[in-house]
């Protein structure tokens, strides 16, 4: 563990636990906007039918143990093999779906879109006429808060998703090759996430709610989706 790589390296019992305290504290804020966004996401899919709050404590104590049987190894399997399999072929499908059924950023983004309506003699169904700030440049303190969140994200080498990786990596090829992955991995799913934002913004305005599940509850009222999506389930 990491705490293990302090201890060796200064044989320090309160470095060591200062060192835990660390790394701890923040993974229970990340893990709290995870649970939290599962449960939005529960919530929504569901249309209320499902309790959000109990559904997502039972996923977290499944996770839990299936990680004490299987260790650290089974983590990875599953990572690799059944999560970021679902997930990139999701982002990856996303793209295609909201341009076929939406039009893309042309279908929905500019004045005069596709998806236009007049609802009481306003136009509405466009980015530009829901929120057309979305459209303009960052305000200088939204440019600050970017570059804040930049320099922020040179400590992510120290997050523990990273430094477990860097003590299980069978060789200095495999930890490089994981990390290539990982960064590329976020080039693939952004434009395909950027196009499910802003579908959101122009198709469902009103609708309270995560993004992704928000749009996937749209998506699920597709009938054919919705066999494809039980099919691969």
């Amino acid at each position: 563990s990491p705490g293990h790589f302090i201890l060796d390296r200064y044989n320090s019992s309160l470095l060591t636990v200062l060192n835990a305290v660390c790394l701890v504290v923040p993974q229970i804020m990340y893990i709290t906007v995870q649970v939290s966004s599962l449960k939005n996401t529960i919530d929504v899919v569901s249309e209320g039918q499902i309790d959000g709050r109990y559904a997502s404590c039972v996923f977290c104590a499944l996770i839990l143990f299936y990680e004490v049987l299987g260790g650290l190894k089974s983590v990875a399997y599953t990572d690799v093999l059944v999560q970021s399999t679902i997930m990139l072929t999701t982002f990856l499908c996303m793209g295609p779906v909201c341009t076929y059924l939406y039009g893309g950023f042309n279908g929905v983004v500019p004045e005069n879109c596709s998806q236009m309506y007049i609802q009481d003699g306003v136009p509405r169904g466009c980015v530009a006429y829901e929120n057309p700030a979305l459209l303009e440049g960052p305000s200088m303190p939204e440019s600050l808060g970017m570059l804040s969140f930049l320099l922020l994200f040179t400590s992510f080498p120290m997050n523990p998703h990273m430094l477990q990786r860097c003590y299980c990596a069978a060789t200095d090829a495999a930890l490089r090759n994981t990390v290539i992955g990982l960064y590329l991995t976020v080039f693939v799913v952004l434009i395909p996430s950027v196009l499910l934002g802003m579908t959101r913004v122009a198709v469902e305005p009103d609708t309270a709610g995560s993004t992704f599940g928000v749009m996937m509850s749209r998506l699920l009222e597709e009938g054919w989706l919705s066999s494809a999506f039980s099919a691969v389930s």
